[in-house]
Parts: C-alpha cells; sequence; structure tokens
C-alpha cells in the first residue's frame, strides 16, 4: 500500500508538470498570437521605426518578454521532443533549437543597423563570457553550497574545451595580427577556412557526444538507465508543431526587439557591446535555469552538458552561419576583441582548464568564475 502511495504521488507530480507545460505554452501562444494581431491590424509598422523614448520603453519591455516567453517554450518542447527520440537526435534537436534562437536575433539586429559590424563578434563573446564565467560560476557556486562537492567526468569536459578553446582564440583574437585584410578581420580566404574548421571540429565533437564516446558525458552508467526510463513515450507531434511555432515567434518578436536595442545603442550613447550582452542574456537564458536547477539536483553533469555544450554550438554553428552571410553581402564582419576584452577570455578559456582539471568541483571554483563575469560586466560600461 505504501508503494501504491508514493506511485500515486509520482503520478499527479509528473501530471501537474506535463498541466504546467501546456498552460505555459498555451499562455505564450496566445500572448504571442494577441501581439501579432494588434501590430498587424492596429499598430502596423510603427515600432518600424522608433522616434520617442516612449515607443522605446514600451517595444524594449513588449518585445522582450515575447522573445523571451517563446526562447522558454521552445527549449521546454525541444527537451520533450530530446527525451521521445533519445541520444544522438535529442541532442541534435536541442543544438538546432538553441541555435536557431541565437542566429535569428543575431541577425535581426545585424539587418536593421547595417553598419552595427561588431554585434555578431559582440554577442558571441558575450554569450562565452555569460556561460563560462555567470553560469557556470552561479551553478558551482549554487551547486556546492547545496552538496559541499559534485562530481563531474572528466573526458566530457575535456572534449567540450577542445572545441571551445582553440576556436574562440583563433576566431576572436586572431584577427587582431592578421595581414592580409585591413582592421581586426579575416580575408575571404582566411572566412572560408575558419568557416569550414568551425564547421567540421564540431561535426566531429558532435560524433564523438552522441555516438563513439557517449559515456564520456554521462557520470555513471547509472545517468544512463535514468535517461532511458525518462524517454517519452507519447506521439512527438505535438511537441515538434510547438516547437516550430515558438521558434517562429522567436524570429518574428526578436527582429522587432532588435529596433529597441539599436535606438538605444544610438540615442543613449550605449556601448555597443550592451547589445550583444542582452541578446545573449535573452538567448541563454531558458538553458541557464535549466542547468541551475540541474546542479541543485546534484546533476552537475547535466549542467555541464547543457552550459558547456551551448558554447560549443555557438561557436561551431551560429558563427560560420554569420560569417557565410557576411561573405554573400559582402562585408567584412569584425570579429578582433579589444585588449581588455580579449585578456578576460584569455583568463576564464585558462580557468575552465583549472577547473575542469579534476573530476570534483565545490564553491571556490565558482566564486572565481564569479569573479571574472563580474569583471567583464564591469569592463563592459568603464
Amino acid at each position: 500500500m505504501e508503494f501504491l502511495g508514493k506511485t500515486n504521488v509520482t503520478l499527479k507530480y509528473k501530471d501537474k508538470k506535463k498541466f504546467l507545460l501546456l498552460f505555459l505554452s498555451h499562455k505564450a501562444l496566445f500572448f504571442s498570437l494577441f501581439s501579432f494581431l494588434v501590430l498587424f491590424f492596429l499598430i502596423k509598422d510603427k515600432f518600424h521605426k522608433i522616434e520617442s523614448h516612449w515607443e522605446f520603453f514600451v517595444g524594449l519591455i513588449w518585445f522582450f518578454s515575447l522573445v523571451l516567453s517563446n526562447a522558454f517554450v521552445s527549449v521546454k518542447h525541444a527537451e520533450k521532443l530530446a527525451h521521445h527520440f533519445g541520444e544522438p537526435y535529442g541532442s541534435l534537436i536541442l543544438t538546432i533549437a538553441a541555435t536557431a534562437i541565437e542566429f535569428s536575433s543575431i541577425w535581426d539586429v545585424m539587418s536593421t543597423n547595417v553598419k552595427n559590424l561588431t554585434f555578431p563578434r559582440d554577442t558571441v563573446y558575450s554569450i562565452i563570457m555569460i556561460v563560462l564565467g555567470g553560469v557556470v560560476g552561479i551553478t558551482l557556486l549554487v551547486g556546492g553550497i547545496y552538496h559541499k562537492e559534485q562530481k563531474i567526468n572528466l573526458e566530457g569536459s575535456k572534449a567540450f574545451l577542445s572545441v571551445i578553446v582553440p576556436m574562440a582564440v583563433l576566431i576572436l583574437i586572431l584577427p587582431n595580427f592578421t595581414r592580409s585584410s585591413p582592421g581586426p578581420t579575416f580575408s575571404k580566404f582566411q572566412t572560408f577556412f575558419y568557416i569550414f574548421a568551425c564547421l567540421f571540429l564540431y561535426l566531429i565533437f558532435l560524433v564523438v557526444q552522441t555516438v563513439s564516446h557517449r559515456k564520456y558525458f554521462l557520470l555513471d552508467d547509472l545517468d544512463a538507465l535514468k535517461e532511458e526510463s525518462r524517454k517519452e513515450k507519447k506521439f512527438a507531434l505535438y511537441h515538434g508543431i510547438m516547437l516550430i511555432v515558438s521558434l517562429l515567434g522567436v524570429v518574428f518578436f526578436a527582429e522587432k526587439l532588435s529596433f529597441s536595442i539599436n535606438y538605444a545603442i544610438e540615442n543613449f550613447k550605449t556601448p555597443k557591446v550592451v547589445g550583444g550582452f542582452i541578446v545573449a542574456s535573452l538567448v541563454l537564458l531558458p538553458e541557464s535555469m535549466t542547468a541551475i536547477k540541474a546542479a541543485i539536483h546534484n546533476s552537475l553533469q547535466k549542467s555541464m552538458n547543457i552550459l558547456l555544450g551551448s558554447v560549443c554550438a555557438t561557436i561551431g554553428l551560429t558563427l560560420p552561419l554569420l560569417l557565410s552571410i557576411g561573405l554573400l553581402n559582402n562585408s567584412s564582419i569584425i570579429l578582433g576583441l579589444g585588449q581588455v576584452e580579449a585578456t578576460l577570455l584569455l583568463l576564464t578559456l585558462l580557468l575552465c582548464q583549472i577547473t575542469f582539471s579534476g573530476t570534483k568541483t565545490n564553491i571556490l571554483q565558482g566564486a572565481a568564475h564569479l569573479l571574472l563575469f563580474l569583471s567583464y560586466f564591469i569592463m563592459m560600461f568603464d
């Protein structure tokens, strides 16, 4: 009888989670549909050109909340599809969903402000610093407070950093020292090469993660058994449709949000890197909350898979796509970071090598990562 009671409680908890997901999905969909109708029939082109501070604040709050709500819904449905299909398709679905949100947000801002050729660099740099500095720091700190020490798979961390470290330095620092093109940019040949290099290295990483060395990204065999037991049994058509609808919502409303971001940069004398920080924060918030929640439940390996995997996807997929479109438009995207930013990036990558050189973490590593993130945040304004 006691076992049946626990089973009923578990089923009720699962039913509540499913109900909550359906409620949030429908609520976000209704909010998006209502906003679309208002924009199309009442306001029309009102926010295509912001002319006052009032329009800026309304547009910023309205479209930021729309993009954020659709991003949350898309990540939730992508996770459901990942559980349904298993590996390697699960990781690919999550990666494609996150990449679509990142790429659409960055490109929308670029397309509404042709002069802002540093925006892809600023956003990619912000994603790296927010994840490897801020979110990893919070995750390790919270996990250390709850559990004192947490374990990770050392081989999996090495695999992530084998992609992140060389490509981040090559793409964001090396352009400062090239001689074949003016400014901190790549020549066309160099751009072609690094597009191919990013995609090729990320493809090899996906093979390692999902096929040949999948155990590197699990803490032990029990994790694999838990993962199999959590697979979604229901037909995934609903989650697939909702994923597509929510991603379309992100793409549409991110374009509207880009006008407010560009207005702030031009009229409030806001540093250009702040625009990249806003977009990066928007994109990363759903994944970051999932990672922190996993650390609280003593699943630090899952947290690192999410966070380090997000940075890998940004460097391996989003950046090559942006460089490719830059080539098609015959525009040279500025990639090289300034001296302060390059120093902080190298320090963060070095700290990651130290943090993930062992199999256990505690609050000290989390505090060190947060220190670098706060340094990045302060230097952004001062």
